[in-house]
């Protein structure tokens, strides 16, 4: 169960953090690189993103171990993994909840028209009998 949620803005960094640093290790990244992960609608600048990652190092998400107008130092925390491991759990749950759904319609559906089919064909050799 996610403990914070996040938002669009902030998830989507931490989801890049968390890919790019898949051993939770100290990774150098290019302020230029962490904007253009964000989608364009997103219109982040480096103000909103040096905002969006103290964020997330005040919540334990990440750690910023140093950062300047020219690189920045990070890497994600346990809290900012499970938060990532979560949300991908809860999607897959989702996921298989629709899945069950649709089956058990299309199991229905079948059912149903097998049990009137058969009815039909009853009903019929009764009356040819």
């Amino acid at each position: 169960m996610v403990v914070c949620m996040l938002d669009d803005r902030c998830d989507c960094l931490l989801d890049f953090i968390n890919r790019e640093c898949s051993e939770g290790s100290y990774r150098v990244f290019d302020p230029s690189e962490l904007i253009a992960a964000f989608p364009a609608e997103y219109a982040v600048d480096s103000d909103g993103l040096f905002l969006m990652l103290d964020y997330l190092a005040e919540r334990d998400y990440v750690v910023v171990k140093y950062r300047d107008g020219e690189a920045v130092c990070l890497a994600p925390l346990p809290k900012g993994r499970r938060y990532h491991e979560e949300k991908q759990e809860a999607g897959r749950r989702e996921a298989d909840q629709e899945r069950f759904v649709r089956r058990s319609f299309w199991a229905g559906a079948a059912g149903g028209g097998l049990g009137g089919l058969l009815g039909g064909l009853l009903v019929l050799l009764a009356a040819l009998c």
